[in-house]
């Protein structure tokens, strides 16, 4: 077995837990015994948070499900899009991270995204699938969330242009040569 992975501090609370605990030091790879009790992998969740895509794909690669949980249901997705990591919410999505997972809030990744005006995840999670008219338990849906923030507009302006369907065969604005998904309203 290989020797432990050195440690170093993570400042700050998640879950009504204290992260200023001793954590796996980043680009160390956990091996198996640093899962916790639900089967989540500290390092995917970490990673997941505090952006660090080497912990991500290492946590990947040994076989940690991306849509593991943690407590109240939160998902590594939940915490990229919450936190504007949009490389790490890419490669969550591509391992099979379910952009429309709930947790016990009843919030999917896409209502974090917007909670916290990160636009450019929203605009990903749009393209993959994400619903704009799911409800949380408070009867939210992501774009209740964005209403009366400072970045309402940028972020309403995101979510707008994908109340317009795409027909197929349309060309990315942003890149030619990529031809965009078809894409009905979204509801």
């Amino acid at each position: 077995m290989a020797a432990p992975a050195t440690s170093t501090q993570a400042n700050g609370v998640l879950n009504g837990q204290n992260t200023a605990e001793m954590v796996p030091s980043p680009h160390i790879p956990a091996g198996p015994s640093e899962e916790s009790v639900d089967g989540t992998s500290d390092l995917l969740m970490d990673g997941a948070r505090f952006g660090d895509l080497e912990d991500v794909t290492n946590a990947l690669e040994l076989g940690i499900n991306p849509n593991a949980t943690i407590n109240a249901g939160t998902t590594a997705l939940h915490m990229a899009s919450a936190n504007g990591h949009l490389d790490i919410v890419e490669k969550l999505v591509d391992a099979g991270g379910d952009v429309n997972s709930k947790n016990e809030s009843g919030n999917t990744p896409l209502h974090w995204a917007c909670l916290n005006g990160q636009t450019h995840v929203a605009e990903f999670l749009l393209r993959h699938g994400a619903s704009i008219s799911s409800l949380n338990s408070q009867q939210r849906t992501p774009v209740d969330e964005v209403l009366g923030k400072e970045f309402q507009d940028s972020m309403l302006a995101v979510i707008d242009s994908f109340q317009t369907p795409t027909p197929p065969g349309t060309l990315d604005p942003e890149d030619p040569e990529v031809t965009l998904p078809a894409r009905p309203t979204l509801q």
